[in-house]
């Protein structure tokens, strides 16, 4: 299995997409992975901070958020390895703990 952005998104138990406008919701996935994921993780992109929000506040549960030309392997449910083919690209995992957000870099091994 593998996908880009939305396609990448659906695996997961939840993501999340803007109906209207700015007006973001929580949407159920296909749940073969466990939490939930964004795509487009950059620093500039408004999807982080509403990643991060929607989280804090336990609109959607804890999960990936996914730099462009990072990709997550899994094997079965696992994450086994993370690549990259832009050497400055991160993947996060993001967690509430408490009243904040947590962000753990994952270093993805770069492809060259």
């Amino acid at each position: 299995m593998s996908g880009m952005s939305a396609g990448a998104m659906c695996w997961f138990s939840e993501g999340f997409t803007n109906t209207q406008g700015n007006t973001f919701k929580r949407i159920n996935c296909l749940g073969l992975l466990e939490g939930s994921f964004c795509p487009h993780y950059d620093g500039k992109n408004p999807l982080r901070k509403i990643f991060r929000q929607m989280i804090l506040r336990r609109q959607i549960v804890n999960g990936y958020g996914v730099e462009d030309c990072v990709a997550l392997h899994f094997i079965d449910t696992e994450l086994k390895h993370t690549v990259s083919s832009r050497h400055e690209a991160r993947a996060y995992f993001v967690n509430r703990k408490l009243l904040k957000v947590i962000e753990r870099t994952i270093v993805p091994y770069y492809l060259g």
